[in-house]
């Protein structure tokens, strides 16, 4: 029976009986054993005979599992390195090139220097560009009054002592500028600021 079916079956005689007709247990990976009980009630005899088979199915369904595993994890892996490239390209390396001009403007302390918009990326970090230029805009317009401030007379907008000061100062650290101070007094002036009031001698 075993060769015409093309399995090998042995039978062998058991010694303690129980109620089960079948049983299925696996032996290794790869192959699985059945076992099909039969009695004698003549003799009142029960017999097990068993067959070994390949798992064919399932190590087929193991491989194609196997297979689809090497795949996916094949795919994330492309996907992963393409989702880091365009990261780097689109974004990263834009952070760093915008950080690097702004430490660039502060080390320098230039006010009217800009960092540099993106003409090709019309995105959230091109908005981003736009704001700190318009930032850094509105710090150059309140350093300028902070200068007119500290070295502009703000009633006749002339160049006060401040100013002289400075200017003063680099005219004599430069062996080729050529320096004349002119000195003015006004005889009588405080006449008109006791009569008239500091306001109306400093219009």
């Amino acid at each position: 029976l075993g060769k015409s079916l093309s399995i090998q079956l042995s039978l062998k005689k058991v010694k303690n009986p129980n109620n089960l007709r079948t049983k299925v247990e696996t032996i290794s990976d790869k192959n699985i054993r059945g076992s099909l009980f039969l009695k004698d009630y003549s003799q009142n005899v029960e017999y097990e005979l068993t067959f070994v088979e390949r798992r064919s199915h399932y190590l087929q369904k193991k491989s194609v599992v196997n297979q689809l595993t090497i795949y996916l994890l094949f795919t994330s892996l492309i996907t992963i390195l393409l989702i880091l490239f365009l990261l780097n390209r689109f974004i990263v390396s834009r952070i760093g090139k915008l950080s690097l001009q702004l430490n660039q403007i502060q080390e320098n302390k230039e006010v009217t220097s800009r960092v540099t918009v993106s003409k090709v990326h019309k995105d959230e970090l091109s908005k981003l560009e736009n704001t700190i230029n318009r930032m850094l805009a509105s710090l150059e317009e309140k350093h300028n009054d902070v200068i007119k401030l500290a070295y502009y007379d703000q009633l006749t907008m002339l160049p006060n002592r401040y100013y002289l000061y400075d200017e003063f100062t680099n005219s004599i650290g430069d062996e080729h500028s050529k320096l004349a101070v002119l000195f003015m007094d006004l005889d009588g002036f405080k006449r008109v600021n006791d009569s008239l009031g500091h306001e109306i001698g400093d219009k």
